[in-house]
């Protein structure tokens, strides 16, 4: 199986269409999403669209994809973030709200030229402990001991990284580009991030950024936050 997986997207609904239509053609079978598809700009706009895709879609739970749970206040304006928080939950609906706090906080899926592999979003089990390519190699063997996969990919951090333990190879894709620069978090709410893997016998995973153009992304963003 050829699998896509997407990462902190974020409501990021123009570096999403970016990372589709990159990936059209690439006889992609399952798309995972690996959490925080939805908080950000256009939340409804960016589930619609992903719910019209073609191929199996697989869904893992981020933090910011508990929309109504306070309890993970990262610090800052409380009140603006409490705003923030309802005003993507105002635009998701009680639907889209129960659907994404339910989801499971890994999936794991066969891929080809890999076998098992695990998707979560912080850390294997949880949507908010974090791994970085700087956590050291003792925390990293604990929060990966319980896996029976020898690869794990998961996001979080939206910082690129690719490591090994023990065995096990954690990996963290990049994130998507529009235009001819990053997607700066401060203007999308996120990053949208994309890996592919592909067939190898060497079960390496290939990371790739989407260059598609998109004039109107800075102004879309803008409308879907001022509406």
């Amino acid at each position: 199986m050829r699998v896509a997986g997407l990462f902190d997207v974020h409501g990021n609904l123009p570096a999403l269409e970016a990372v589709l239509a990159d990936l059209e053609g690439e006889d992609v079978d399952t798309i995972v999403l690996g959490g925080d598809v939805a908080s950000g700009p256009m939340p409804g706009e960016t589930l619609a669209l992903l719910r019209s895709q073609s191929v199996s879609l697989r869904f893992v739970r981020g933090n910011a994809d508990r929309v109504l749970d306070f309890a993970g206040f990262p610090g800052g304006d409380l009140e603006l973030w409490k705003r923030s928080r309802l005003w993507v939950a105002e635009r998701l609906g009680a639907a889209d709200l129960s659907f994404l706090a339910g989801l499971p906080l890994d999936v794991v899926v066969d891929v080809e030229g890999l076998g098992s592999v695990r998707f979560c979003h912080g850390a294997p089990g949880s949507d908010e402990l974090v791994i970085t390519k700087v956590t050291p190699d003792e925390r990293l063997r604990r929060l990966v001991e319980s896996v029976d996969e020898r690869v794990v990919v998961c996001g979080h951090t939206h910082v690129q990284f690719d490591r090994s333990v023990d065995g096990v190879r954690i990996a963290r894709p990049r994130r998507a580009r529009t235009g001819s620069s990053p997607v700066p978090r401060s203007t999308s709410g996120g990053r949208a991030t994309t890996s592919k893997t592909r067939s190898a016998a060497s079960g390496r995973r290939a990371f790739r950024e989407p260059g598609n153009s998109r004039p109107s992304f800075h102004s879309r963003i803008r409308i879907a936050r001022s509406g």
